[in-house]
């Protein structure tokens, strides 16, 4: 039995933070398609690793990807059976019209940052540049720099055709709030820098929040007191799109009492946390207002596999999960890390199964 303390990835619970990971107990019509990985040999359903991927039908490639190459996967030959549960899907926000119309009237004149947060929220506005035929050319000679939260959004970017993105240290937007650089010229200058928040309508107010918080050095002047610090950001959020919960196959959720149809579900954001949630209360006929332990509704007798803590976060905070069932990335969130924790859950899991 190879044991998991061969493998050192950064990783954590919401209770706990290690530096070497250890075993935690922490509508639209999904994909029927099931992709297994394993040997030639047929292999029994209790041998199985069943994970479900639910981010919207056909982003989850990258993830697959990443997990079916794992070195943790190959050398513990794990035996992977791999189906997408498209949880989410994405739609119009109620400020993609005034996004558009801020782009055709030249609305980026003046900005200092355009923050992007996801690689969603980048093929939201790479279609608003299409909306109106606005080029990356344009952009760039507006002025306005962008930020990207992480490296898939700065790779999707890029992909648009921007070069020039700032990146924060850590993929969070704590984070970015904490390191977006001051632009020359503002430091001593009467004006905030002008940010361009164009997101979710359900991501949180932590960026706005922050960067508004952030003030600039103000020496005191002897002869008129204090001076208080200004504000050295002035944020315009913009909801251009929302994520709706899909209503998925009842055979693909189970009971407080059943076996399951996954071990593991990787979650990409609260709102699949959510979406997956609806879908099982739904199945059992009842909602967690309906009963006294919110652990009791059941969360589909799956695993919880988070690409960040806020995720996670949402999982612990629903009541349906105990923490040692829910992993995240504490270091290294991003698909990267989100793909490495998965593994290691897996090998929990065989761990659980070898001595049950």
């Amino acid at each position: 039995l190879l044991r998991l303390d061969a493998f050192v990835i950064p990783c954590t619970s919401l209770t706990n933070t290690v530096d070497k990971c250890t075993s935690h107990r922490w509508g639209i019509h999904t994909r029927p398609e099931t992709r297994r990985y394993a040997t030639s040999t047929p292999t029994p359903l209790e041998e199985l690793l069943r994970i479900g991927l639910t981010r919207e039908e056909g982003k989850n490639a990258q993830l697959e990807e990443l997990l079916t190459k794992h070195p943790m996967v190959a050398a513990r030959n794990m035996e992977l059976s791999i189906q997408e549960v498209p949880c989410i899907q994405h739609a119009d926000g109620d400020d993609y019209p005034a996004f558009l119309e801020l782009l055709t009237n030249g609305g980026l004149e003046g900005l200092g940052y355009l923050i992007i947060t996801s690689p969603e929220a980048a093929r939201v506005f790479g279609r608003a540049l299409d909306d109106t035929y606005v080029s990356v050319k344009e952009v760039t000679q507006s002025g306005v720099q962008l930020a990207a939260v992480g490296g898939a959004t700065s790779a999707a970017l890029e992909d648009l055709g921007f070069d020039d993105v700032f990146v924060p240290s850590k993929a969070t937007g704590e984070i970015l709030a904490a390191e977006l650089p001051v632009l020359d010229g503002y430091e001593d200058s009467d004006l905030p820098i002008r940010v361009l928040y164009p997101c979710s309508a359900k991501a949180a107010d932590t960026i706005p929040t922050q960067l508004e918080a952030r003030r600039a050095d103000t020496p005191s002047d002897g002869r008129r007191g204090y001076t208080p610090p200004k504000p050295l950001f002035q944020v315009t959020r913009l909801n251009t799109y929302d994520t709706v919960p899909v209503t998925l196959p009842n055979q693909l959720i189970s009971g407080p009492s059943d076996n399951g149809s996954f071990d593991v579900l990787c979650f990409g954001s609260p709102s699949a946390v959510h979406a997956w949630l609806e879908n099982v209360d739904r199945v059992a006929e009842t909602t967690v207002s309906d009963i006294d332990d919110g652990l009791s509704a059941g969360n589909g007798n799956v695993i919880a596999c988070c690409i960040g803590k806020t995720t996670a976060q949402a999982c612990v905070g629903s009541g349906r999960w105990s923490d040692n069932n829910v992993y995240y990335p504490e270091k290294t969130p991003g698909l990267k890390g989100w793909a490495d924790v998965t593994a290691i859950c897996l090998g929990d899991i065989l761990e659980r199964r070898f001595w049950e």
